[in-house]
């Protein structure tokens, strides 16, 4: 799997954009930006907290794509982290019309 979606018909599409952060290594500003065919659409800001905290994040962008449109999503930070998933908590990537 990756963060790469091609839309298969004309519309607008919401995402649905779940990750979670573990351990970030010192406070600092992470970007996601989701992107239309290699070009940066709407960055959306999350905090990272003190050493070792983890955190979770969720966003639901919309926009107007057009068939054959490339969608993805790209993370951003000038600190230290893991993204993944545990046992109890799982990243996702999805898009509907």
């Amino acid at each position: 799997a990756n963060s790469t979606f091609t839309i298969p018909v004309a519309g607008t599409w919401e995402f649905n954009i779940l990750i979670h952060c573990f351990n970030f290594a010192v406070l600092g500003n992470t970007t996601t930006i989701l992107y239309k065919n290699g070009s940066a659409q709407s960055p959306v800001y999350i905090a990272g907290g003190p050493t070792g905290q983890d955190v979770e994040y969720q966003w639901n962008p919309t926009i107007l794509l057009a068939a054959g449109d490339v969608v993805s999503v790209y993370i951003y930070s000038p600190t230290t982290f893991s993204i993944g998933a545990t046992s109890n908590r799982s990243n996702y990537f999805s898009g509907k019309l």
